[in-house]
């Protein structure tokens, strides 16, 4: 494995960064000035060295970069004495100077004018640099077979009391119907506290050596508080995560396997870059050595070696939506399926063969230049279909928010749709409980059913527009198997 050696001009210093840390994020070792040099070096002689021993060299061309000695002298170093791959990305519209155009004439010129990582360009240059100086390997920890007498063990961070209670229930239930000696429960008891500054730590109460543990997080649940500075303060995704380090730091290894049960997977849902996520997993996989992470319905759009399982619970849902209406009411000239996501379509596709129904999308065009209470504000909506011949519309998506959803029922029910039922898989309710009793109560919708796979409370439960369905059982079917080593 080597390194990418970056040239820029010193006025470009603001975009070289930013592609210096995409490399980062990426796993890829760089070189890239003032950083790499030592203190008080000849920068000549440091530069020629290490532009002979990179894997490749990567130039981002600009009007500044054609006109710095420097630069030019690191190309003509790369390109004809140490003959290195050249990997030029262009920060701005150029038009080549001659020796530029000497240099670069045979060369694919990527144009980066911004950082964005799902943009078929940032991946091309990504897959150029690995292909040559490869990536920092992901500390693969071989999933462990199950250890003689090994026992399930489930941690339980704040907020996820509820359902790690009833997946244990179905634990036991299953271990007495084996007729086995382990039915008793599976909850390793822990304790998390902060100091009065608000840094938190925590101590688990059992030994659990020769265990699998399944630690199960709801890193969205607002409910749970902490006191800091004699004031109770909400938990954040970031404070949920922060007590997840917590218990595997407390774990120490001394665990057969680690499980992460993390329902809705922690990604950052305002910029949902997929940098993100991959370096939150690195840290799980390497720094905290954990052995694979359970998710649900997770928009993953990349491999991660096995370790992330990600179930779809659209047959839950589907058979929930099939108790409460009719079923007269699934046939193609009277009903249709609607998906409210961003890509692909996947989720509503799927409901389309499990409803043998057609669908179509809500197109959304989002203004990402602006974030408006948290979120990039809708300027566009439409239809990929007119709806107007269906009585009811299923509207998939992959969780219940606010505005947006509703706005895309606005638009259904304007069509002259009757019902519409939303079938989501997580519950969020980020607007509030009262802002869907007011859209309920202008008929923009019919029924809301989701899972329990994140927190709802009571208010919530008994709203008459609202069905949640219990995914213990599948959770604990799934821990019984991978603890099983059953596919």
């Amino acid at each position: 494995m080597g390194y990418a050696f970056i040239s820029y001009s010193s006025k470009n210093k603001t975009q070289a960064d930013s592609i210096h840390d995409l490399f980062k994020r990426n796993r890829i070792d760089t070189w890239m000035a003032p950083y790499d040099i030592p203190t008080g070096s000849k920068y000549a002689a440091v530069i020629t060295s290490t532009i002979r021993e990179c894997s490749c060299f990567v130039l981002l061309l600009s009007n500044d970069s054609q006109t710095s000695e420097a630069v030019d002298s690191e190309v003509e170093l790369a390109a004809y004495t140490f003959k290195k791959p050249i990997i030029p990305i262009a920060l701005e519209n150029v038009i080549l100077n001659d020796s530029f155009h000497y240099y670069l004439h045979n060369k694919h010129i990527t144009p980066i004018y911004k950082i964005d990582e799902d943009s078929k360009e940032i991946k091309s240059v990504l897959n150029s640099v690995i292909a040559f100086a490869g990536q920092k390997g992901t500390k693969k920890i071989k999933s462990k077979k199950k250890a003689k007498n090994a026992k399930i063990g489930i941690i339980a961070l704040p907020g996820s009391e509820d359902i790690a209670n009833k997946v244990d229930g179905c634990l036991k239930i299953v271990n007495t119907n084996l007729s086995t000696n382990n039915s008793d429960s599976c909850i390793i008891p822990v304790t998390f506290f902060r100091s009065r500054l608000g840094d938190g730590n925590c101590i688990i109460k059992k030994d659990v050596a020769n265990h699998d543990l399944f630690i199960i997080c709801d890193l969205y649940n607002c409910s749970s508080v902490y006191q800091m500075r004699g004031c109770l303060m909400p938990m954040s995704p970031d404070a949920h995560y922060a007590n997840l380090k917590s218990v595997v730091k407390a774990v120490n290894g001394s665990a057969n396997r680690i499980t992460i049960i993390m329902p809705m997977l922690y990604d950052g849902l305002i910029s949902n870059k997929l940098s993100e996520r991959k370096d939150m997993l690195n840290e799980l996989f390497e720094s905290l050595e954990i052995d694979s992470v359970i998710t649900f319905d997770a928009n993953i759009d990349f491999e991660y070696n096995n370790e992330i399982k990600n179930f779809k619970p659209y047959q839950e849902l589907a058979n929930a939506l099939n108790g409460l209406v009719k079923g007269t009411i699934f046939n193609k000239e009277n009903s249709f399926i609607i998906s409210n996501e961003q890509g692909t379509g996947e989720r509503g596709q799927a409901y389309s063969k499990l409803f043998n129904l057609d669908m179509g999308r809500v197109y959304k065009i989002y203004d990402d230049s602006r974030t408006i209470n948290g979120k990039h504000p809708v300027v566009a909506m439409e239809l990929s279909k007119d709806v107007s011949k269906y009585q009811n519309v299923f509207l998939v998506t992959d969780m219940v928010l606010g505005e947006s959803l509703v706005e895309s029922c606005r638009k259904i029910k304007e069509s002259g749709v009757k019902n519409i039922y939303i079938l989501a898989t997580y519950g969020v309710f980020s607007s509030g409980i009262d802002y869907w009793d007011k859209a309920y109560k202008n008929n923009f919708f019919d029924k809301i059913i989701c899972t329990n796979l994140t927190h709802t409370d009571d208010e919530l439960k008994n709203r008459e527009w609202y069905e949640e369905i219990d995914m213990a059982n599948c959770i604990s079917e799934i821990i019984y198997s991978l603890h099983n080593d059953e596919e």
